[in-house]
């Protein structure tokens, strides 16, 4: 799955528009070919531990994988586009629907997956009506995004870990004089950093 998302990641337009220098995506591809595998190897090693089942696992990688797109996109063009967060949420209703039927309790599962969303949605939703434009709407519906899969409880862990992160980060570069404290800042890295710490800490 890495060498595949590496390759994938290179050629995608938001990528390969910005970098049209062969060398320069070239060093994307090694760099996404390193994250990509070191976490999927650990994340594939934990979940083996905690027997979660072949969907769930698979379930898992594709959202750390996307996150990670969507981090590096977020990152350079400060913005989430929808095609992706449209094509997550069509991913995880097919594997809701393959694990219920693995599992003989889609109902259980998809309701699960629902309230994720719905936390993860009125959370942000909350937060970006009360900060402001500190928060965009693809900021909303990656974390909603991020429920789907991750379910109720687990979507609050990812909250609470990128949401320190970022805190401390930005005060970092507050203090190192990189930013103020009006500044924006890209967030779908920080929600990739706290699922990667959401799946290390006890998926």
């Amino acid at each position: 799955m890495a060498v595949v998302s590496a390759f994938g990641f290179m050629y995608l337009k938001d990528i390969k528009e910005t970098d049209k220098n062969i060398n320069t995506r070239g060093k994307w591809f090694a760099f996404s070919l390193l994250v990509y595998t070191a976490v999927d190897v650990v994340t594939a090693v934990i979940l083996s531990r905690h027997d979660c089942g072949i969907i769930s696992a698979i379930s898992t990688l594709i959202l750390l994988n996307a996150m990670f797109l969507l981090a590096v996109i977020d990152f350079r063009h400060k913005m989430i586009p929808n095609k992706y967060i449209s094509g997550l949420v069509i991913i995880r209703a097919v594997l809701i629907v393959c694990e219920g039927i693995v599992k003989n309790d889609f109902i259980e599962i998809l309701i699960g997956s629902l309230i994720g969303m719905l936390i993860g949605f009125m959370i942000l939703g909350i937060t970006a009506l009360v900060s402001g434009k500190n928060l965009g709407g693809g900021d909303v519906k990656m974390y909603a995004v991020i429920g789907f899969f991750t379910g109720g409880s687990a979507v609050l862990d990812v909250l609470i870990y990128s949401s320190v992160i970022c805190a401390l980060t930005g005060l970092l570069l507050v203090v190192m004089k990189k930013c103020s404290m009006k500044s924006l800042v890209p967030m779908a890295p920080f929600a990739f950093v706290g699922t990667v710490l959401y799946v290390l800490l006890g998926a």
